[in-house]
């Protein structure tokens, strides 16, 4: 398609920037209950192309789990955000999440995903205070999967209050 073209040209200008991947943001928007569900075939069509284009270069998945299956041949890695927090509408806030099932429920079918395709799975998790970030981290641990802890912004290095 005319967009595909229009894509993937403005790909290859940044590759001759000297850029080495991107970051694949909201690939959840094309699953069963995203927005541009309908657009799912016109997704896994750019991403065939750009492996096939570029196959050294660097495609890092954001969410989309459960297009994995389609997508892990095509990625170099998964990125997921908050998987042992969640926030809190309520009170504006990240929090740790509950139940601690469903956390890890969350933690082991990254592990799955890490096993089963080969490919590293990155978490980026949200934490305001000191306190948060050690629980987040004691929660992470046992899984074995490469996290980082961030502030909400992501526009500079965390800062936690005590």
């Amino acid at each position: 398609t005319s967009t595909t073209k229009l894509l993937l040209d403005m790909m290859a200008a940044e590759y001759e920037k000297g850029f080495d991947g991107f970051f694949l943001d909201n690939l959840d928007n094309f699953g069963s209950f995203g927005p541009q569900k309908e657009q799912k075939e016109y997704l896994m069509e750019l991403l065939s192309k750009m492996r096939n284009k570029w196959p050294e270069k660097q495609l890092v998945q954001n969410a989309g789990l459960e297009m994995i299956a389609e997508t892990a041949a095509m990625v170099n890695g998964v990125i997921v955000e908050s998987v042992a927090t969640d926030y809190s509408f309520e009170h504006r806030m990240y929090r740790l999440r509950k139940p601690d099932s469903a956390f890890e429920t969350y933690a082991k079918r990254l592990q799955a995903v890490a096993q089963t395709h080969q490919l590293p799975v990155y978490i980026i998790e949200y934490a305001h205070s000191q306190k948060l970030k050690q629980q987040v981290q004691d929660r992470l641990a046992p899984y074995g999967l490469e996290f980082f802890i961030a502030n909400i912004d992501l526009q500079t290095l965390p800062k936690f209050k005590p």
